[in-house]
């Protein structure tokens, strides 16, 4: 009897630390890819979810081809490397395609605020103007041969300092982004000394801003320059 019990009770322990383990490897298994299967389950409906609200926001503008075919592009698109684009936004002053390619070869313009220009052919005439959208503030290449920025009540608070010099065409903005007012002989009068050997900027953006300065930009929208007025004309700059 007494062997018996002592066989039984091994016997059961060894038994029951098996069935234990079994149960437990299981347990745990079971658990294990419930656990990864509800992660996988989560991440995979925000990642589509996020996937879903980009190209939503993509494709309500422009068609996506990648890599592009032209045969992809409708006939009022404008075929980036990456994809196509409306025409409405070629050379409007903004990168819409991922190298700047709609902003290229765009010639030079000036309207309302700001002269965006990509070749050196002079670009603010004598006497044109580009006027701040809240109109505080006002820039002009005078026929007195001054380049200047002033306020609505004509108080001056920015000038190149070259009035009555015999200044030809107007302003020009070189390849390098320098701004240059040249006189009769091709001598320069003023420049910004904003130029860089090293831009590769496809195209420089000049504007009148609301806060009363002049800045000059490059193609990725990093000021180069820029004249130190801002709030000069009363102008209350809030924090």
């Amino acid at each position: 009897e007494e062997v018996t019990e002592e066989v039984t009770e091994e016997v059961t322990e060894e038994v029951t630390e098996e069935v234990t383990e079994e149960v437990i490897e299981e347990v745990t298994e079971e658990v294990t890819e419930e656990v990864i299967e509800e992660v996988t389950e989560e991440v995979t409906e925000e990642v589509t979810s996020v996937s879903m609200t980009t190209v939503r926001d993509i494709t309500e503008d422009y068609t996506i081809v990648g890599p592009t075919d032209s045969l992809l592009c409708k006939e009022d698109e404008f075929i980036c490397p990456e994809r196509c684009i409306s025409t409405s936004w070629r050379c409007d002053g903004d990168i819409d395609c991922l190298n700047g390619e709609d902003e290229e070869n765009c010639g030079n313009s000036c309207k309302e605020n700001q002269c965006r220009v990509s070749s050196e052919d002079p670009f603010l005439e004598m006497g044109q103007k580009l006027i701040a959208k809240n109109k505080e503030t006002t820039l002009v290449v005078e026929k007195t041969g001054r380049f200047v920025l002033y306020c609505e009540n004509k108080k001056v608070i920015w000038e190149s300092g070259t009035g009555g010099a015999s200044v030809v065409s107007g302003l020009i903005i070189q390849a390098n982004g320098n701004m240059v007012l040249y006189d009769d002989d091709n001598e320069v009068l003023w420049e910004s000394g904003s130029g860089s050997a090293n831009t590769q900027s496809s195209y420089h953006t000049l504007v009148v801003e609301d806060d009363n300065t002049l800045v000059l930009f490059n193609s990725w929208g990093v000021s180069i320059w820029e004249t130190d007025t801002a709030g000069l004309c009363g102008y209350i700059i809030l924090e």
